[in-house]
């Protein structure tokens, strides 16, 4: 497994970018021509749910005992090593996007679809 130093802020940026990849902004037109966006996870910021529902899944002393002190952090590391790992065995489908979340590692890098696949190395 890759080491990688994760802070808060990163954790928060690969979490971000999970979310707009599994539930991105839809357009969507009416009749009229009118266009609308229908926001996404990301816009509705279902990133900060997530991380709080991780880190409050698993009891203080189970925590303590694994010594995770964080589990949205170790989800994380886990996504940026899958994505690591697809890098470099080069299935990713889409060039490195440039970094759209900036305090984000290697999964944020890769573009949306990218990002599914390394979700489930």
């Amino acid at each position: 497994m890759v080491s990688i130093e994760i802070s808060d802020a990163h954790t928060k940026s690969t979490f971000q970018a999970f979310v707009q990849a599994v539930i991105p902004p839809q357009a969507y037109y009416l009749p009229n021509s009118t266009s609308f966006i229908k926001p996404g996870a990301f816009e509705l910021q279902v990133y900060e749910y997530l991380m709080q529902i991780l880190n409050q899944s698993m009891p203080l002393k189970v925590k303590k005992q694994l010594m995770i002190a964080s589990m949205a952090k170790s989800t994380a590391e886990l996504l940026d090593s899958g994505a690591v790992y697809l890098v470099q065995s080069q299935k990713n489908i889409y060039p490195l996007c440039c970094n759209t979340f900036p305090e984000g590692g290697p999964y944020t890098l890769l573009a949306p679809l990218d990002r599914l696949n390394a979700s489930h190395i």
